[in-house]
């Protein structure tokens, strides 16, 4: 029987020919190496796939799928992915340590927990301007908290949640931590760990991106907080502004 790795990370692209060499080399560089990288790349017009062939890696999966967007694309990935535990790492980012999966590996075995939430770190320009933390406890009324990038987990609750919803092109992420936490008795572990670097200016940063992700967030947080989605959308735009650096 072939032993199934721990970690599945997952990584869906399309055109980031000037960006995913450094995702690849930060995965490749983990000192933990029980883990699967997979690439699904969604028909690139540019290098980004060739780039990825070339990409020499005893942990790497090479696909190429079409999807209708990241999400639809990140269902796709799930299909392939064997490891006990998903984490997603997109174009351009980088994983804060190279020790951070090695580090997670020895606190989910201590409790088999369903989920650990970590936290990131967006930069610009080489510059972190901006962290987000993540050691304190969350419920189901503040999960803007918890940063999708930031979360590893485990196969069997991803079957419980189910595939993303493509119906939203940028906010689908945060429907899925929603569902994720309506599960009962989850097993959480809070981390004060950073568990990667991102660029900022992606898919949900952009401000080109700004006004449709307000408008599926507003939908989001409506369905699922019916009157009090207000309240919520206006702590979670406050909670936000303090992990700016001034």
């Amino acid at each position: 029987m072939i032993k199934k790795p721990f970690f599945s990370i997952l990584t869906i692209v399309k055109n980031s020919e000037t960006k995913i060499l450094k995702t690849l080399k930060s995965v490749k560089n983990q000192t933990c190496k029980d883990y699967e990288h997979i690439i699904v790349d969604g028909f690139s017009d540019d290098k980004t796939f060739e780039l990825i062939k070339n990409f020499k890696s005893n942990n790497i999966k090479k696909k190429q799928l079409g999807d209708k967007n990241l999400y639809d694309g990140l269902n796709n990935g799930l299909k392939i992915c064997n490891g006990k535990y998903i984490v997603c790492l997109h174009s351009g980012d980088i994983f804060y340590s190279k020790n951070i999966l090695k580090i997670f590996k020895n606190k989910l075995k201590q409790a088999n927990y369903d989920v650990l939430v970590s936290g990131c770190v967006f930069s610009k320009k080489n510059k972190i301007i901006r962290t987000w933390k993540t050691n304190k406890n969350i419920s189901f009324f503040s999960t803007f908290k918890i940063p999708h990038t930031g979360l590893y987990i485990s196969k069997n609750i991803i079957n419980k949640i189910g595939k993303y919803n493509i119906a939203y092109d940028i906010s689908s992420d945060a429907d899925y931590i929603l569902r994720m936490m309506k599960i009962k008795r989850l097993k959480i572990l809070m981390t004060n760990h950073y568990s990667v670097n991102m660029t900022l200016g992606g898919l949900s940063t952009s401000s080109k991106n700004f006004f449709k992700k307000f408008l599926e967030d507003i939908k989001i947080y409506y369905e699922y907080y019916k009157i009090n989605f207000i309240f919520i959308y206006l702590y979670k735009l406050l909670y936000k502004l303090t992990q700016f650096k001034l």
